[in-house]
């Protein structure tokens, strides 16, 4: 998480090549308290512009932002002083809505929500992190809100699977979910309910726009700081290694990882310090194609915290709706 890091931001300037991929739409969080939505194209900064202003004394800042690609739902996690302090809480944003405001999903019900995913579909994902105890403890795993449940004023949550996942990401499905834990990296096909164990290693699973491959990065603890050494991308046709990406600018935290939308890229956030001790981030495009990695979003109007894409470049349908597919799972799922 990065709501202790200092709002001060120094980044350097590093221009995206001419013939550069990277062409989508982004919604971005920036602000004093990290409160704040804008929207943008990747490829041209000039039309940057606000799209939300969340007007919340008990919002300390979103943690985590997940955009519902070519849609218009956006799924967020909050650090909530409402509810208790250093507790997060899950959010719902409908961009169609005017005027557009957040609307609780988890309303404290599963304990402290950590990261939060939203399908294609509108189908939302998250994990819980326990932080605070209570009476009756929540278990802690994975979490499923099926997208008809949105609109209700408490949506039906459903445990998936009870485990300590960390980070948790769709498949462009809408059937299979990526998460990490202490013991590596995993897939769970919510239809089929079978657990793949991809790597004994890494975190940070996030599916490539086609979804016939996974990266994540391999991490490793250093003074309780998350670094990464690198970043492998593992082929899910034969679960072996089709690439690996070594190199990565030195860093004192690794924050994030994402693929672009037409899967040319794999990019990554991570946190520093420059020569006078002052917090630097980074966000790093890495071209697939063996290209020199670029430093990107830097020459924007206001820092980038946190960002996702708005848009994709596949069209990519289940085989059946999730609206079939949530009649085959169970109600309360402890496996």
């Amino acid at each position: 998480m990065k709501y202790f890091l200092p709002y001060l931001c120094l980044i350097f300037f590093v221009p995206l090549t001419a013939d550069t991929k990277l062409t989508s739409e982004i919604i971005y969080v920036t602000g004093r308290q990290f409160n704040d939505l804008w929207i943008t194209r990747i490829n041209n900064t000039d039309n940057t512009r606000p799209l939300l202003k969340i007007e919340n004394d008990d919002f300390h800042g979103i943690e985590h932002l997940s955009v519902q690609r070519n849609g218009h739902l956006i799924a967020i996690s909050v650090r909530d002083w409402g509810i208790h302090p250093f507790e997060h809480e899950g959010y719902l944003i409908d961009t169609t809505e005017v005027p557009a405001k957040p609307r609780k999903l988890t309303h404290n019900r599963v304990e402290d929500v950590y990261d939060i995913d939203i399908s294609p579909n509108g189908d939302v994902v998250f994990v819980n992190s326990l932080i605070h105890v209570r009476d009756p403890l929540p278990k802690r795993g994975i979490y499923f809100i099926p997208y008809r449940e949105l609109k209700k004023a408490s949506p039906k949550i459903t445990l998936l699977k009870e485990v300590h996942a960390t980070n948790v990401a769709w498949s462009p499905d809408g059937e299979q979910i990526a998460y990490d834990t202490a013991e590596g990296v995993f897939i769970f096909n919510i239809r089929t309910e079978r657990t793949i164990h991809i790597s004994k290693i890494g975190s940070m699973p996030v599916f490539s726009p086609d979804g016939k491959k996974l990266a994540f990065s391999s991490d490793r603890l250093h003074d309780f700081v998350r670094i990464a050494d690198e970043i492998r991308i593992v082929s899910l046709h034969n679960l072996r290694t089709w690439r690996t990406i070594k190199g990565l600018q030195k860093h004192s935290w690794f924050l994030g990882l994402k693929w672009s939308p037409n899967g040319k890229y794999i990019v990554y956030e991570i946190s520093g310090m420059d020569n006078r001790g002052l917090s630097v981030d980074y966000i790093i495009a890495v071209p697939l194609n063996g290209g020199v990695p670029e430093k990107i979003l830097d020459d924007m109007p206001n820092f980038v915290y946190i960002f996702d894409w708005s848009s994709s470049a596949y069209a990519v349908e289940p085989e059946n709706r999730l609206a079939t597919l949530w009649g085959k799972l169970k109600t309360a799922n402890t496996k």
